[in-house]
Formats: structure tokens, sequence, C-alpha cells
């Protein structure tokens, strides 16, 4: 019955929205967002920016985005799958892992639409890099209240809302 519910509220939503004059449209190319200087400082700082922002977006996130990550999922879907069914933590973990890895290197050709400029070891380097740093990085974007974007330091406010600092 919930569910019917909940269907017909999206259903209603829909309706409204397109009898508003509202549209949506989908783009055939992926936004190209990581523009300028390709570095991993650069990556690093753009990083605990979206975090920061994120979390003065929405604050759930301090609890939800960390356990979502593939390798905290991993460790927990290890431990559960060892508990419940006996399998092998390591073995889990590792095809947990390359799982996950594959995915990612699956939806990033299809989203390039062409052959990646790069090779599948590049790939795995730098998906390792991400997910071991991505613990470190989440906890530093939580430590700080100011953003640095070109050159211009901001105050984070909550709900996203940025305040330039002189």
């Amino acid at each position: 019955m919930q569910l019917l519910h909940i269907q017909y509220c999206i259903k209603m939503l829909l309706k409204y929205c397109s009898c508003s004059g509202y549209k949506q449209q989908l783009s055939s190319l992926p936004v190209l967002q990581n523009s300028g200087i390709s570095s991993l400082e650069n990556f690093q700082k753009r990083m605990i920016r979206w975090t920061q922002i994120r979390i003065s977006t929405v604050p759930t996130i301090l609890i939800a985005e960390p356990i979502t990550e593939s390798i905290a999922l991993g460790i927990w879907n290890s431990w559960s799958f060892n508990y419940l069914f006996g399998l092998d933590p390591i073995l889990f973990f590792l095809s947990h892992i390359s799982t996950w890895m594959l995915l990612g290197f699956i939806q990033l050709r299809i989203v390039q639409n062409d052959k990646l400029n790069f090779s599948k070891f590049d790939f795995v380097v730098a998906w390792l890099y991400r997910e071991l740093m991505t613990p470190y990085l989440f906890m530093k974007g939580m430590m700080k209240t100011t953003v640095t974007w070109r050159n211009q330091t901001y105050r984070l406010k909550w709900g996203g809302e940025l305040e330039e600092v002189r």
C-alpha cells in the first residue's frame, strides 16, 4: 500500500511539472567539470571542496557517505558474509574491489564513448589512489570551514551558501 502511495505521488509530481511547462533533457555529452590543470594537488583540493559543500548542503552525508565507499563496503560485507556464510573475507574483499573497479572502468568507457587516452594500468592506479585517499580527504573536508576556489576564500554556511572572506 505504501509503495502505491509513493508511485501515485511521483506520478502527480511529474504531471504537475509537465503541465507547468517544465521539461527534462539529458545531455548526450558528459559534463566537463574537471577543466583546468590536472594534478594530484588540484584533485585533492577539488575533492575537499566538494565534500565541504555536500556536508553543508545535506548534513546527513557525515554519516551516510563514508559507509557507501567501496573499501568501507568491502570491509563491512567481507565481515558480514564471513559471519553469515563462512566465506573467506580476503577472497570476498578482493572480488568485491575487483568488481567495483571493473564496473567503474565500464562506466567510464560508456561515458567517454571513445577509446580512453590512458592504459588500463593507469586506470587501476588512479582508481586505487582515489579509493584509498577518499577517507582522508573526507575527514579533511569535515574539518575546514572555509573554501578556497580560484584564489578566493569563502566561509561556508549551512545550506551550501558561501560568504566571501575579506
